[in-house]
């Protein structure tokens, strides 16, 4: 009964945190389209403010990998593993930002001198997890379609 429950909890936190994963992953590549890291139209606004074609996108990737994925769990993994593979960008961009990026650094409004502590205890956290659920029978197939996907863009 006790394990039914658990199940269940886990299955409506990791529902409840699909359409908010989205969103933020619809900033990340607004924000890279703005840098001119990804194809410029992803910054594409619409008239409420929103960018419609990261969204698209990101929805539209989100909604692939849950159906390609035989299992449920095989879907989560994957998006987990995503996720902390931008965590991992996330940490080494904040890493490099100071010395790749002086003049944007020298901007920002808000500077926190502990910045390398907290960016590279993020990037090996997240490694660390990245490694645990690569351990994981399911996980690697799923990791290689991710890399495929990632080094074909």
């Amino acid at each position: 009964m006790i394990a039914i429950f658990v199940a269940f909890a886990g299955s409506i936190a990791i529902i409840s945190d699909i359409n908010p994963n989205i969103l933020a992953s619809s900033r990340l590549s607004f924000a890279w389209a703005n840098d001119r890291i990804v194809p410029e139209k992803l910054a594409e606004l619409n008239r409420y403010g929103v960018p419609k074609w990261s969204l698209i996108i990101t929805g539209l990737v989100a909604i692939v990998i849950i159906l390609l994925a035989k299992q449920f769990m095989t879907a989560v993994m994957m998006i987990n593993m995503t996720i902390l593979l931008i965590y991992i960008a996330i940490s080494i961009s904040a890493l490099i930002l100071p010395y790749e990026h002086p003049e944007i650094y020298v901007k920002a409004k808000f500077k926190f001198q502990g910045l390398w502590v907290i960016a590279l205890l993020g990037m090996i956290t997240s490694a660390l997890f990245l490694g645990y659920i690569l351990r994981l029978d399911d996980a690697m197939p799923g990791f290689i379609f991710l890399l495929i996907w990632i080094c074909y863009r």
